[in-house]
Formats: C-alpha cells, sequence, structure tokens
C-alpha cells in the first residue's frame, strides 16, 4: 500500500508550476504565432480572448447597460450612478488586455451596479408615492368634500322635512 503525503505532493506542485517569467514567454510566443489573439492571465491560468469574443461581450454589456437605463434616465444622471457606470465603462475597454479585469470581474461590477440603480429607482418610486403634487391633494380634497356633502343631506335632509311639516299654532 503506498501511502501519500499531501505536503510532498504540494511541494512538488509548486517546484513544477511555470514562474512568471516562464508564463511571459508562453504568452509573447502564443501572441506571435496566433495574432489577432489576447491572453489573459489574470485568473488561474492562460485564457485565450479572440478580438471578435471581446467586441462581442463589449457589445452585449453595452447592450445591457442600455436596457438597464431604459425609463430610468434621472436615476442614471446622479452622480454616484453615473461615476459607476463611467468606471465600468472604462473597465470594459480593457477586457482583454494586459491589466484589464476578466470578464467575470466585469459582470459581478455590472450586477453591483444594476442593483444600485435599481435601488435608487425603488427609492424614488417611493418618494414618489410618499408625496401628492398640488392637482392630487386637491382633487383627493374635492372628493372628500363631495362625500361629506352627500353625507350631510342624508343626515340632515329627514330633519329639514320635518321641520317644515310641523305647524306651530
Amino acid at each position: 500500500m503506498v501511502k501519500i503525503d499531501s505536503l510532498s505532493v504540494l511541494i512538488k506542485t509548486i517546484l513544477q508550476s511555470p514562474s512568471p517569467t516562464d508564463i511571459n514567454k508562453i504568452k509573447t510566443e502564443l501572441q506571435s504565432k496566433l495574432g489577432n489573439i489576447n491572453i489573459n492571465t489574470n485568473g488561474k491560468g492562460l485564457k485565450l480572448l479572440d478580438t471578435n469574443e471581446i467586441d462581442l461581450y463589449q457589445r452585449k454589456m453595452k447592450n445591457m447597460l442600455a436596457n438597464l437605463s431604459i425609463g430610468k434616465e434621472s436615476i442614471m444622471a446622479s452622480p454616484t450612478i453615473k461615476k459607476d457606470m463611467e468606471t465600468f465603462l472604462n473597465d470594459l475597454t480593457k477586457v482583454g488586455s494586459v491589466g484589464g479585469k476578466s470578464t467575470k470581474e466585469l459582470g459581478i461590477q455590472f450586477s453591483e451596479l444594476s442593483t444600485n440603480v435599481r435601488k435608487s429607482a425603488y427609492e424614488m418610486s417611493q418618494l414618489h408615492k410618499d408625496t401628492d403634487s398640488f392637482f392630487t391633494t386637491f382633487t383627493k380634497d374635492m372628493w372628500k368634500l363631495a362625500i361629506w356633502v352627500a353625507a350631510a343631506k342624508i343626515v340632515f335632509f329627514p330633519f329639514q322635512k320635518l321641520k317644515e311639516n310641523i305647524i306651530f299654532i
């Protein structure tokens, strides 16, 4: 029976893993041979990103951002959302380049931006529900007045008729 020492396996794995200089050599060699392929070494290992894939991903994310902003122009104009959006678009242009964010990181960043926009939209809708315009308040008050007039007629009309029918001697 063979006993595997996990510490020795870990040490062998570390010693056999490529150094950053080896990774850069492989990266430059692949780029020279493949032409329009960008190599992303931000994550675990190497990931080849074709420039067409990068363009499609950027178009997809810009389309999702446009969909998110439909009907929320005033929210998108707020300083915090605008800043987050500019940061996201700036990071989106750097996808696939050295030092740029990975697509997973950008997906998380978009998700956070989307959450902030939805949260702001909800807060704005609650603010609008809690406050009435002059016309809305006036309309509500006129309905209340009409209800009170009708109630007064119902209650006091019989007394008025009774008073008219009583003959004083």
